[in-house]
């Protein structure tokens, strides 16, 4: 699931290798509930036949006529499509070599303070729907689409197999699977790649102590996001971080353990 310290007296009794082998070991779920976004706002603005993503990394305007766009310094793809679907929603479009890696509907609320975006994923065995609602920040900006503006996340629904992972360890690596996307690493400092992934993803894993690990994700060599996992000292809960390093901000997420 790319992309979510126990007491040292806890730990005295148990031989480090051993517990790193077994604390992960099984099958995880997102608590939803749980989830805290990021409070760095973004930036989408329509107007006069223009979008920009002033917080995009790296920021970007192209034309919103529907018809796919490159953008230059995009890590995972290629070209974007936007267009004004009516007065209060916006729809996007990415691809990376001709193929749809992402679909999204943009709609601002009627009271003009709240919107909610739908995005369709296209990666793994099933498409992933994530579902997100957002606060505006400051105002609309005159002539602007209705879905323009600055605005912050405030809550994030995930479709049910986003919401699936599991995890192995041994001594010498850490596996991951989760709705057809999987990969077998070691800790060895390699990149391995992301069986599945549909813009050639690869992970470097480390380990960071007896139940805990880093998880260094890259495309076409250049770093995209840094996850970090913590078993808890009970066995039963994950504490997850993830950070987009190019622009800085990160998610915190919790699992709790299936089987």
């Amino acid at each position: 699931m790319k992309t979510l310290i126990v007491s040292v007296g806890a730990l005295a009794l148990v031989p480090a290798a051993a517990f790193a082998a077994s604390a992960f070991d099984g099958t995880w779920k997102v608590d939803q509930s749980r989830i805290q976004l990021p409070k760095t706002p973004e930036i989408h603005i329509l107007k006069d036949g223009e979008y920009t993503c002033g917080s995009c990394t790296p920021p970007y305007t192209i034309k919103a006529d529907g018809t796919d766009q490159p953008v230059a310094g995009a890590v995972g793809i290629d070209t974007i499509a936007v267009q004004a679907v009516d007065a209060n929603t916006i729809a996007i479009v990415e691809k990376a070599h001709g193929k749809v890696l992402l679909t999204a509907r943009a709609t601002a609320a009627a009271d003009g303070v709240t919107a909610t975006t739908v995005e369709t994923i296209y990666e793994g065995s099933t498409p992933v729907v994530e579902t997100i609602s957002w606060s505006r920040v400051g105002t609309l900006p005159p002539g602007a689409h209705a879905a323009s503006g600055t605005w912050r996340a405030t809550s994030l629904a995930l479709s049910d197999n986003a919401t699936l992972v599991t995890y192995a360890v041994t001594d010498s690596e850490f596996t991951e699977s989760g709705n057809g996307e999987s990969y077998d690493a070691k800790f060895d400092g390699k990149h391995y790649p992301i069986v599945g992934s549909p813009i050639g993803e690869k992970v470097r894993v480390k380990r960071l102590g007896p139940a805990q690990v880093e998880l260094q994700y890259s495309v076409k060599g250049k770093l995209i996001s840094i996850s970090r996992l913590r078993v808890s000292s009970d066995g039963q809960t994950i504490h997850g971080t993830s950070t987009n390093v190019r622009n800085h901000t990160s998610v915190h997420y919790t699992l709790d353990k299936v089987s």
